[in-house]
């Protein structure tokens, strides 16, 4: 049962680094960048940035389909009247990817800047920090469900060990 709970958070937390690792280049490393600046700040919309759609397109496997055992918990939580770990990251993670969303809706559906205005500053969205957190959790979660295991086999060896009669 432990090997089985291990190898399903090791799953999500693979899959989830799939995902993650190209978010956390393309949000951080990428813009740093001279060549691939230009390309990622580049608009497809009106406050939309090739990056900020990139993001999403990465960020939303993690948030909603990896990270979806932390919601179904956290609500299953909630209905029994407590809060756990799983709650405190369902709304991390929801706060960091509806503001996210928010912020490039409003600039998409802003009135368009004229020609004598200043251009609108580019919307704020942390995408990549909702994945690179169900990652983090996802991680610990491996980590945990491994040290279970391996304490779970000693004491299975502790107690082969012990003799079958006392004297």
């Amino acid at each position: 049962r432990q090997a089985k709970e291990a190898a399903r958070w090791r799953g999500l937390l693979l899959q989830a680094l799939c995902f993650t690792v190209p978010a956390f280049l393309v949000a951080m490393v990428l813009p740093h960048l001279p060549a691939a600046r230009p390309l990622l700040l580049a608009e497809l919309a009106q406050g939309v940035s090739v990056q900020a759609a990139l993001l999403f397109v990465l960020c939303f496997p993690v948030q909603f389909c990896i990270g979806a055992p932390f919601y179904s918990s956290a609500l299953a939580s909630l209905r029994h009247g407590s809060a756990s770990m799983d709650v405190l990251v369902s709304l991390g993670t929801l706060a960091a990817f509806c503001y996210s969303l928010l912020s490039i809706a409003v600039a998409y559906c802003a009135p368009a800047p004229g020609p004598a205005d200043p251009p609108a500053a580019p919307p704020t969205h942390f995408f990549e920090t909702s994945a690179m957190l169900v990652t983090f959790v996802l991680l610990g979660r491996t980590l945990e469900a491994a040290a279970k295991g391996e304490a779970s086999d000693a004491v299975q060896k502790l107690i082969r060990c012990s003799p079958s009669t006392a004297v």
